[in-house]
């Protein structure tokens, strides 16, 4: 199954939330393996994740100090 994920998750300033975190990674490797760890998950492979409550999800990313993604499903996005 393929997903259609909507990173538009905006502040009150019309501020992309994920986009500013991305970009405020310092480290290059650790940002690379976000980028890949969520384009996979546009093909289903979700890898390292658990769900915790309410619909939330947590993707792990164990790369540099480690990072974790939170996220929903809502239908297929």
């Amino acid at each position: 199954m393929r997903y259609a994920p909507d990173y538009s998750l905006l502040d009150g300033n019309e501020n992309d939330i994920y986009q500013a975190w991305l970009d405020s990674l310092r480290d290059r490797t650790a940002k690379v393996a976000v980028i890949r760890r969520v384009a996979r998950m546009e093909i289903g492979q979700f890898g390292d994740h658990r769900v915790l409550r309410d619909g939330i999800c947590e993707l792990k990313i164990d790369v540099g100090a480690g990072h974790r993604v939170y996220y929903a499903h809502v239908g297929n996005r």
